[in-house]
């Protein structure tokens, strides 16, 4: 009688080994540790099997029980032998699994991809016969072929699911709906579908596909025993793509009212889809829809840009409804509760978006000031719903946040620019000029805003970074803790860039950074008792840094007159 599992027996050479032994004298074989209790243990449980199948009367009789097997009522007692010493945490082994890669692979197995190509190459010989052959055979010999052919496909299909080959069931599938587009093409070359027009084909072979696809992918799941068909579901998703694109290009309809009902169709066909629990059509509906809602947002960017108006125009002429009607339907996605937060918050920050930008488009023909005054306004109205609204719908005004803070940031970039360059020219020649000689006014163009709009910038971004801060957190603690100082010293250089963009006398310039630098180290004594008392040890550094900027500032400005430089030094 065989046995594997034999406290006797070396399990490698088959020497005779003592139950104390570490290891076997023979082949040296470890015989103690978890590695050697897990093979007695594999080792046993193959006697157990043995054992099952030896007492069962026929191979139909013992069906081997799920999950472990207990030795004791299936084995005999001379099967119950005292294994190799095993550590306390020795267990049977697992069954180990396939790696993904193994398992990709197992699933795109080598029959699979033969079906392919040969699916793909019964539609290629389709295409050759209709060209070949369609002016050759008579009208009752191209109905008869081509109806045979799809018969033939759809049944060798249903055939095969019913048995349950998958591969060859979804090959025969996307050929029988090839042969489906090519039948309905051929009818309309022969006018059999009376005088459709290119949107009207597009509309009958996108329903056909649509309707054949999803029944076919529902009678495979309730006939057979595979699940639903992805050739079926893959159908319904392009026969939903041919439907919105037949209505984009429809002459029945205004344009933006085509791209509307585009809209709707494809997010009716997902809902459709997600409700019949077919995941491959539903996605594929949902990025069509996507991209049919970007092609009514695009037209109506466009459209509220081209018209040079007013406000009045834009809404009591109706020209803006596209872009409104784009921000609803945006809107109306965070009303679906299937969908994750992050998507319905995104959501309604791109129809706020949109929103601001069909408030303001009359605006962006306007100067730049009154863009800026604009953005400004944008920025303090989101930044006040960030601030009250709770969390995480405090963040649907970021994307409008983002756009408007950067756009702000680049005009008080270019002030600033333009500022630190009349004040090195006003410092040359060195020493060449008098206290009372007054800096040339800011010739910025149409380019910059005016340089006292500097400040007003710098309060409007801070107090969006702030108010993002608070609805998000994302930079912590450190924004209340030290931004404070640094916001200030920061408003306080605005303002006097904001000064010196003026034709005001250099003097004066000079004395307001003076100011600031004894603002900033008053400052910092003032926290020096305060920092102490608390046990930090020391005031922040970030004031004695600012202080150091605006007097190097003013060194720099005071080389345009020996005196202002005297009583710099002074």
């Amino acid at each position: 009688m065989t046995r594997y599992a034999d406290p006797r027996r070396c399990p490698d050479c088959a020497a005779p080994v003592t139950p104390g032994d570490a290891a076997c004298l023979e082949c040296a074989l470890p015989l103690r540790g978890e590695t050697a209790g897990r093979l007695f243990a594999t080792l046993t449980l193959a006697d157990e099997l043995l054992g099952l199948l030896r007492t069962a009367p026929s191979a139909s009789a013992a069906p081997v029980p799920a999950g472990r097997l207990d030795p004791a009522p299936f084995a005999p007692a001379s099967f119950a032998p005292a294994p190799y010493p095993v550590t306390a945490g020795s267990r049977r082994p697992r069954r180990p699994r396939m790696p993904r890669a193994l398992r990709a692979l197992r699933a795109a197995s080598v029959p699979a991809v033969l079906l392919t190509l040969g699916a793909g190459c019964l539609l290629v010989a389709a295409v050759v016969f209709l060209a070949v052959a369609w002016s050759v055979m008579g009208v009752g010999g191209r109905t008869a072929t081509l109806v045979a052919l799809t018969l033939v496909a759809g049944g060798l299909a249903s055939g095969l699911a019913r048995r349950g080959l998958r591969a060859a069931a979804e090959s025969l599938g996307l050929v029988g709906y090839g042969l489906l587009a090519l039948d309905i093409a051929g009818a309309d070359h022969a006018r059999w579908l009376g005088d459709l027009s290119a949107s009207g084909l597009l509309a009958v072979l996108g329903a056909a596909l649509a309707a054949t696809g999803v029944a076919g992918a529902l009678l495979v799941r309730r006939a057979t025993p595979l699940p639903a068909s992805v050739a079926g579901e893959l159908a319904a998703a392009v026969g939903v793509g041919l439907g919105t694109l037949a209505a984009t290009t429809s002459d029945s309809l205004p344009p933006a009212a085509r791209l509307v009902l585009a809209v709707l169709l494809s997010a009716a066909g997902t809902g459709l889809a997600r409700a019949l629990r077919l995941p491959a059509a539903s996605v594929g509906a949902g990025v069509v829809t996507l991209l049919a809602w970007v092609a009514l947002a695009g037209y109506g960017l466009a459209r509220t840009d081209e018209h040079d108006a007013t406000w009045h125009t834009l809404w009591a002429g109706l020209e803006a409804w596209p872009l409104l009607a784009a921000a609803a339907l945006a809107a109306g996605g965070s009303l679906l509760r299937r969908l994750p937060r992050p998507a319905r918050v995104g959501a309604v920050a791109v129809a706020e978006s949109l929103l601001c930008w069909a408030a303001l488009a009359p605006v962006s023909h306007l100067s730049v000031t009154t863009m800026t005054l604009a953005a400004v306004g944008v920025l303090a109205a989101t930044g006040a719903a960030t601030w009250l609204l709770p969390r995480p719908w405090s963040l649907t005004g970021a994307l409008t946040q983002a756009v408007d803070g950067v756009l702000g940031a680049v005009a008080a970039v270019g002030l600033v620019l333009a500022c630190l360059a009349r004040v090195v020219a006003a410092a040359e020649p060195v020493w060449g000029g008098r206290p009372g000689d007054r800096l040339p006014a800011l010739d910025g163009g149409d380019a910059l805003p005016a340089p006292w709009l500097l400040p007003v910038l710098v309060l409007a971004v801070a107090g969006t970074v702030l108010a993002l801060d608070r609805a998000g957190r994302t930079a912590g603690q450190a924004f209340p803790r030290y931004g404070g100082r640094g916001l200030a010293g920061v408003v306080a250089a605005s303002v006097v860039a904001a000064l010196a963009s003026y034709p005001v006398p250099v003097w004066l310039v000079l004395g307001m950074l003076l100011g600031c630098a004894a603002a900033a180290v008053g400052w910092w004594c003032g926290a020096v008792p305060t920092a102490r008392s608390t046990g930090h040890g020391r005031a922040p550094i970030a004031l004695l840094a600012g202080a150091t900027a605006f007097l190097l500032a003013a060194v720099g400005l005071s080389l345009h007159a020996p005196a202002l430089s005297a009583a710099v030094a002074a």
